[in-house]
């Protein structure tokens, strides 16, 4: 199922450099921010510093998302590709979580960054109805 109902989100990082971009609004309300610096890919809930466009400022996120990554050489030959595989993660007010921390030995740009997300339920497994939110975590998805 998370395959079939998650909204797919492309971006290119021309240098090894700093880049931030906001996955606002869609038709689903979905507010991410995310940003590339020092080989590292953060996500970020918006909820205080909302980016222009933002729809659905909430406190807490519950989120599924699949990350991949990769990068050519001049001839079109896959030179270096990483992905997160599904992973749940849930996000607080103004949370930022490291979705990946890339190896320098290994990069090359342009580099190819892909998400699938998905919203999700709230992870009540091993919690009361009353029981507050549990601190950010992320946990992988079979």
């Amino acid at each position: 199922e998370l395959q079939t109902k998650h909204h797919i989100k492309e971006n290119v990082l021309t240098l090894n450099s700093q880049y931030c971009w906001c996955w606002t609004g869609f038709n689903f309300g979905f507010d991410l921010l995310v940003t590339y610096t020092n080989r590292f890919i953060v996500f970020k809930n918006t909820l205080s510093q909302p980016c222009g466009g933002a729809v659905s400022l909430q406190p807490w996120r519950h989120l599924a998302y699949r990350l991949r990554l990769a990068s050519f050489d001049n001839s079109g030959k896959l030179v270096c590709s990483r992905s997160t595989g599904y992973q749940l993660l849930t996000l607080e007010k103004d949370q930022q979580y490291v979705v990946m921390n890339l190896d320098s030995r290994l990069l090359s740009f342009p580099l190819y960054v892909c998400c699938n997300f998905q919203y999700t339920s709230p992870h009540h497994m091993d919690r009361g109805p009353d029981a507050p939110e549990p601190e950010s975590s992320a946990r992988s998805v079979s």
